[in-house]
């Protein structure tokens, strides 16, 4: 797996500051390695571009990035790019922007075809006589199911599956600190642990083989937690439940 010090020393090498120039110094490498941080962060919230990055709290560079190698080049050229106001370069390759900007165009292509969906039928849609009788009788028009939106903050889950996930507070803490906090779920997902750490919250989701009852595909993980202020934040976090085809098929 790439590390993020990978994809640093490959956007230096990308801008020719390392190799038979130059080395970047402990503080281009940190530099580096924010905005890196804050490009990737950028992605996820503006494109909805959503690779499985691992954010951290205080970057590190020994870390793996958690991207498959296929976006290594896309993170490299990129970042790239970012860094040349910062030191000032008046000759770079002309083909740097432009690469950079067709594999980020690429990656998101890539991702949007992963989280596309079927259109649903509008709610002003008859249902007709035949599927009428099938549920509650008074029910003429088509219901569409509630989905998780489509975000790079969504957790999409399989029945059957166990995950682990974190939520970070320390942003809104400024420095206060966590007293309580308290976690629930909707019917389709359980919470089997939790935890809290220097304003992190740790949990593990399981989702059952078996509902027990038929649930939309969008189900809500809500905390809520007070701080040594005094305050209060309520947190709904989105998860996409997804039923997964039997093997082998029948």
């Amino acid at each position: 797996m790439t590390t993020k010090l990978d994809i640093v020393n490959g956007a230096y090498e990308q801008l020719r500051i390392s190799g038979q120039t130059t080395n970047p110094t402990p503080a281009e490498l940190q530099l580096a390695l924010k905005s890196l941080e804050a490009m990737m962060n950028e992605y996820r919230l503006t494109w909805n571009l959503d690779l499985g990055y691992q954010f951290q709290t205080t970057p590190t560079y020994l870390i793996q990035t958690g991207v498959d190698v296929a976006y290594n080049p896309m993170m490299e050229w990129n970042l790239a790019v970012r860094l040349i106001p910062a030191f000032g370069k008046t000759e770079v390759p002309d083909w740097l922007p432009r690469m950079a900007a067709q594999s980020l165009s690429a990656a998101i292509g890539n991702v949007a075809a992963f989280n596309l969906r079927d259109i649903q039928a509008p709610r002003r849609m008859p249902l007709g006589y035949g599927n009428t009788y099938r549920g509650v009788f008074w029910n003429r028009y088509t219901v569409p199911i509630a989905n998780a939106p489509v975000s790079g903050f969504t957790n999409y889950i399989l029945q059957g599956e166990t995950f682990d996930y974190t939520e970070s507070y320390v942003a809104w803490l400024a420095g206060n600190t966590i007293v309580s906090f308290t976690m629930v779920c909707d019917p389709m997902l359980t919470i089997t642990a939790s935890s809290q750490s220097a304003g992190v919250i740790s949990y593990t989701i399981n989702c059952p083989t078996t509902p027990p009852a038929i649930f939309p595909p969008l189900q809500l993980v809500q905390i809520t937690v007070t701080d040594s202020a005094g305050r209060i934040d309520i947190r709904q976090i989105s998860f996409q439940v997804t039923t997964p085809v039997p093997v082998p098929r029948q």
